[in-house]
């Protein structure tokens, strides 16, 4: 099942804003009304790319405002998704995709419409992955031709001429009026199985009123730390309209009871499948109303009043989902305080020369304050530190593939890493298991099995490549993920970390054409459910690099040539928590841990010595670890995670997934794939 991995929730649900990219809870004004603003704009991607229609969603949109003429403050999560995507200015009204569907808006969008050719994300050097989100959330995107701001054309072929923000770095206190704008459904949020575009057609706006953090900490215990940076929340009804004038009445702060506050948990990044279907009219979420507090587009701005005038404070971050699948505060906002020295640096190094960050996305990242050591997560949608063998070996080895994606896709060859590439092993003539993160990202994704040799986005680039991938080449249809209803926020990775692809046609293990055309013929992994203890010789393949983790700079293709394998021993759990104490808890399930090396060699053979943690080894994501059992090579387990330090070398302790922990869900699937 392609979405097997979806949650079921009977209890309150939540969206963060940031997480992954996903931004269709983001994307909201709960009783809102229609307004002009001249410094607001919105973000679409680029809808022409039916490969990427049919993976994400058409009819995501952002929010942002304009800081100069060539550069819009927004979400670093709404930056992240998508490789193309266009900004809107000047124009009042949502056009889908920025597609004009008649004249006049076509005539708006040859001047309203700017592609986004840069993006500047805020990095926070001391991060915890379960708060992470809190802190990143905020990009600067630069535009490939500024905006005219006295073209009159505005006025004539779209709604006005758009304006800088006028934004201040304000810290907020409890009480302060704001207003917020968006183009979001102003109720509901959309569940999966709904197809059709949730928009408001015009720029909404509502007011609502800042509260205490520690009133709405509660709500995101399990997500965000209490630390109060940077961030601020709002909820209830303001005293003033969205014009900042005087309303004549103010509510009571909403006070949160186990009535109407349960546990939060964390929403599935691409949809949620619930245990009582909402059947909803699209006419309820473009006219629904609710008495109660706003929510504006992901990304967009929040303002307040400043001796009256009207000021740009923050940006939209997250809020919480109800059973009935409202969007209901407290809503989390990201303030521009705690960003001036990113903003005002961002601006003069783009002025100058080009984006401080690339375009394309580095790995998932946390940099710990308490060692010299750069934690890198496991996260295969940012696969270039996953893939690493250290102080290897060449090897051949029946039973391993690789994974790559379709490279024919030229928008996201511009957009991702063309050298990604994934380990996995078999265990059916059509069925191998790697990492879970390793298969989210691409929409198509190619096997290559019998073949030792990388041979990127598995396109020959001879006759020999091109005559073994005609049959050592296999597309990916099906993707069946595990999930476990214990998985939190800051340690789901790592509960998440396997996962099944089922291939479009079978392997023929029985094929001479291997032998001759590739390296040899493929097999299934002799796979068992083991259980290893401290100090168990274990070997791991892999075709990534063999010392350092490529930085986000270097563009050259550093894999291995041919499949490298090395060994290296178990280790104690808690000998390595300790350097992942931040992104996973204690629990010693799941998860074992190696470091130094092994009195074994590649083969299984003794060396003739054993040396204590000097030299590491790392496999590609999702790649297969063996051990030796009475002289045969097993099966035990997937690379899952490791450590990079301040000189970019792949460092141990390294992190991989137990099988055995995964019996249950590997044989129910097996089972269900036979049927």
């Amino acid at each position: 099942m392609q979405r097997a991995k979806a949650l079921v929730f009977n209890r309150i649900l939540w969206k963060l804003g940031g997480i992954n990219g996903n931004v269709k809870c983001e994307r909201r004004i709960v009783n809102g009304e229609e307004i002009d603003k001249s410094y607001v704009v919105y973000i679409v991607w680029d809808t022409s790319n039916e490969t990427l229609t049919e993976y994400l969603d058409s009819n995501t949109v952002c929010g942002g405002f304009i800081l100069n003429e060539v550069m819009v403050v927004t979400s670093g999560a709404c930056l992240k998704q998508f490789p193309y995507q266009y900004v809107i200015a000047g124009y009042n009204k949502y056009v889908p995709g920025a597609v004009g569907r008649n004249k006049k808006e076509e005539e708006c969008m040859e001047i309203a419409k700017k592609p986004i050719i840069e993006k500047c994300y805020h990095y926070y050097p001391h991060l915890r992955l379960h708060h992470a989100w809190a802190y990143n959330d905020l990009a600067i995107a630069r535009l490939e031709t500024a905006y005219d701001f006295n073209n009159q054309a505005f006025t004539e072929k779209c709604s006005y001429q758009p304006t800088v923000a006028n934004y201040k770095y304000r810290v907020l206190q409890p009480g302060t009026d704001v207003v917020v704008y968006g183009w979001g459904s102003n109720r509901y949020h959309k569940p999966e199985n709904i197809s059709f575009d949730i928009n408001q057609d015009y720029l909404m706006a509502t007011t609502t009123k800042v509260i205490a953090l520690d009133e709405c900490d509660q709500s995101y215990a399990h997500s965000i730390s209490n630390d109060g940076r940077p961030r601020f929340c709002t909820d209830g009804e303001s005293s003033l309209d969205i014009y900042g004038e005087p309303t004549g009445t103010r509510r009571a702060n909403v006070t949160y009871t186990s009535r109407n506050r349960t546990q939060v948990y964390a929403l599935d990044v691409l949809g949620v499948h619930r245990n009582k279907t909402i059947a909803l009219r699209k006419s309820l979420y473009k006219t629904g109303r609710r008495h109660g507090p706003c929510q504006n587009d992901h990304g967009g701005p929040i303002s307040t009043w400043e001796r009256g005038e009207e000021i740009v404070v923050g940006i939209v971050t997250g809020y919480l989902v109800n059973r009935d699948m409202e969007c209901v505060g407290p809503y989390i906002y990201s303030l521009l305080h705690y960003f001036h020295r990113f903003i005002a640096c961002t601006q003069q190094k783009l002025n100058k020369q080009g984006a401080v960050r690339s375009d394309v996305p580095k790995p998932v990242s946390m940099y710990q304050s308490m060692t010299k050591a750069l934690l890198v997560l496991l996260l295969a949608r940012y696969a270039k530190c996953q893939r690493r063998i250290v102080n290897g070996e060449e090897i051949n080895k029946s039973y391993v593939v690789y994974i790559v994606w379709d490279l024919s896709n030229k928008k996201l060859t511009e957009y991702h890493d063309t050298t990604t590439i994934c380990g996995g092993f078999f265990i059916t003539e059509n069925l191998v298991i790697t990492a879970d993160e390793c298969l989210k990202i691409y929409p198509t994704q190619y096997v290559i099995a019998g073949y030792n040799k990388y041979v990127p986005g598995a396109l020959g680039r001879n006759k020999e490549e091109e005559e073994c991938l005609k049959i050592a080449k296999k597309p990916i249809i099906e993707k069946h993920y595990f999930r476990t209803s214990q998985a939190q926020l800051k340690n789901g990775w790592h509960y998440e970390e396997l996962a099944f692809a089922r291939l479009e046609t079978a392997f023929d293990f029985n094929d001479q054409a291997f032998t001759e055309k590739c390296s040899y013929q493929p097999s299934v992994a002799n796979y068992q459910f083991r259980e290893l203890k401290p100090g168990t010789d274990v070997v791991v393949y892999g075709w990534g690099s063999n010392r350092y983790h490529r930085p986000e700079n270097i563009l050259f293709d550093t894999n291995q040539s041919y499949l490298m394998a090395t060994t290296t021993k178990v280790i104690a759990l808690d000998e390595c928590n300790k350097n992942y104490i931040h992104a996973i808890n204690n629990i010693h399930n799941i998860r074992f841990r190696t470091e130094g090396e092994s009195s074994l060699d590649v083969y299984g053979q003794p060396t003739d010595t054993r040396r204590a943690n000097t030299n590491n080894t790392q496999n590609d994501h999702g790649g297969p670890i063996a051990t030796w059992e009475n002289g045969t090579e097993i099966v035990v387990g997937i690379v899952t995670g490791y450590l990079v330090n301040n000189d970019m070398e792949c460092v141990a302790p390294y992190i991989y997934t137990e099988l055995t922990f995964f019996k249950k869900f590997l044989n129910t699937s097996l089972q269900k794939f036979k049927t």
